[in-house]
This record gives structure tokens, sequence and C-alpha cells, in this order.
């Protein structure tokens, strides 16, 4: 309303200090001049909502081709984990074409993390944060299998896989996410799964147990379990060099 009020006064101003119209125009036909200013000023600010709504609308279409995207590359690492499961039951398992295809999903699989975190930040549809996040959980632990499966068999290219479990809103985690960004970028075969403890989903509950996690944060460094929020410190004893 204040910016309202200062245009349509600098507006009025304007024509009369400058003559525009003339004196007796200026006199007669006020209430046409304030209407004109009014008119400007409404023009402005639809200008600005429709561009706010262009925006919007761009950004959910790409958020949408995004999340479709996903959804398929979730599929395919189902696909990719029967393929891997026909090969090591044949015996026929290429160590170096499964061992690519790893490195490939797992890239993946970050950029899904990035997504389902930026969700959660942004606060958006708490239904689509829990499909997303959900999806995001069976594939990656999918994943973490077929890691443990191509090392039992390719012996010789084992890939280092840490299974990270976390609560939500942890206050003393940021010493374990530190040391994992770290190690990660320090080692070029190694591989991370972050998964929400709290999720409420079967199979991770079924890890946990399997693993005997009792104490949430915990670690899991290719098999080896690390309980605790200091668990961290262990991490690289337990890494394949």
């Amino acid at each position: 309303m204040a910016l309202m009020k200062g245009l349509l006064t600098t507006w009025r101003k304007y024509i009369i200090e400058n003559n525009i119209f003339g004196d007796d125009w200026v006199k007669k036909d006020r209430k046409f001049v304030i209407f004109l200013g009014l008119t400007i000023t409404f023009a402005i600010m639809f200008i600005g909502l429709l561009s706010g709504i262009l925006i919007y609308n761009y950004q959910t279409v790409y958020a949408d081709k995004e999340l479709s995207s996903l959804s398929i590359r979730s599929k395919e690492i189902s696909l990719f984990s029967s393929y891997l499961e026909q090969d090591l039951l044949k015996g026929t398992l290429d160590c170096n074409l499964y061992g690519n295809k790893l490195n490939s999903f797992f890239k993946y699989l970050y950029d899904y993390e990035r997504i389902v975190s930026q969700y959660y930040t942004g606060q958006k549809d708490i239904d689509t944060i829990k499909y997303l996040q959900s999806d995001y959980v069976v594939a990656s632990l999918d994943l973490y299998l077929n890691v443990n499966k191509f090392n039992s068999v390719c012996s010789s290219e084992k890939k280092n896989i840490v299974l990270y479990f976390y609560p939500y809103n942890c206050g003393v985690c940021d010493g374990i996410t530190g040391k994992i960004t770290s190690v990660v970028n320090d080692y070029n075969n190694i591989f991370e799964v972050s998964i929400p403890a709290e999720i409420g989903l079967e199979s991770v509950e079924f890890v946990k147990d399997y693993y005997d996690v009792n104490v949430i944060p915990s670690l899991i460094v290719n098999g080896h379990t690390l309980q605790g929020s200091n668990s961290y410190k262990e991490l690289e004893n337990y890494l394949y060099k």
C-alpha cells in the first residue's frame, strides 16, 4: 500500500511540475491522472505476479520430470539386481562390467539423496517426501546387497561399502557425517549409503536386526557393525586398502 501511494504521488507530481497535459487539463482531470497512475501500478503488480506464477510452474514441471526420471532409475536398479543374481548363479559374472555399473548406479543414488534432502529441507508436500525417501531407501538397500554379492565373487576388485543408520534431527552426527565425507573423498573404491533408521520400513528393520544394530547412529563398514556417535573413529580400520 505504501509503495502504491508513493508511485501515485510521484506520478501526479511529475505531471503537474512538467505541465504535460496543460494547466487546464490538469485542473479538470485530476481524477483521470489518479486513475492512470492506478492503472500503471496495477499493471506492474500483475506483471510481477504473472512472472512468479510462470517461474513456479517451470520449477514444478522440471521437478516432476526429475522425479519421473528417478522412478525409472529405481526400476533399473531392480533389473540390474536380477541380472547380477542370474550371472552369479551361472558363474558367468563379468566383474569389470558389473563394477562399472555399480559406479554408475551409485552416482544416481547420490543424486537421488540430494533431491530428497532438498524436498525435506524445503518442507514440500509431506506425502511426496515420504514416497521419495522410502523409494530411495529401498533402492539404497538393493544396491548395498549388490555390492556384497559383487565382493563375494570379484575379490580382486572389492568395493568398500559403508551403511550409515542415522536418526532424524540428530544433534551428535556431525562427526560421523564429516568423517564419511572425508573417507569417500580419499578412497576411490568406496560407496556410502545413508538410511534414516526411523523410517518405518520392514526392510530397514530387517537389516538392523541382521547386523545387531541396537544404537542409533551406527555404521556398518564392510559387514562390521560400529555403534554410537563415536563409531566413525574406527571406520578406516575396516576398509579394504
